[in-house]
């Protein structure tokens, strides 16, 4: 993974403009969303319980689905210089710790008055769709402009 974020001004975006990457969720990640979040819920930490209730293994925690959108943002579409103005996210299917997915977005909308953009993004794996939604997304000026 790249630590370095692209570098998309308002001028360099256009509607239709996509980005994707492809993640998995560790165990460890997981155990530290607990330790950030507190949510201890056993269908995310008791794979026994997980199971119980109908799944295949540990759901990963939706908080950390919205982490990659974030990721989206702030290291890909647009990257630097972007903070997020809102999020819309609907959950239609679990994502399973140890599972690859990929998450898309594809710039949706562009204010120049604003300066701001909306994104649509997608989250699948597999084939299907695991989550998807909205962002906002304000692009902040350079110094003295």
């Amino acid at each position: 993974m790249s630590h370095k974020p692209k570098i998309h001004s308002l001028n360099s975006l256009h509607e239709g403009l996509v980005e994707r990457f492809v993640f998995k969720v560790t165990n460890e990640m997981m155990q530290s969303f607990v330790e950030i979040s507190g949510d201890m819920s056993p269908v995310h930490t008791d794979v026994n319980y997980a199971k119980s209730r109908g799944f295949d293994g540990v759901v990963v925690y939706g908080g950390i689905l919205v982490a990659q959108v974030s990721r989206m943002v702030g290291m890909h579409l647009p990257g630097h210089d972007a903070l997020s103005r809102g999020l819309n996210i609907h959950y239609v299917r679990p994502l399973l710790v140890g599972q690859q997915a990929e998450l898309e977005a594809r710039v949706e909308h562009i204010s120049e008055a604003t300066s701001s953009i909306e994104l649509k993004f997608k989250i699948t794996s597999q084939g299907k769709t695991l989550a998807k939604g909205s962002a906002g997304v304000q692009i902040l000026k350079p110094d003295g402009q």
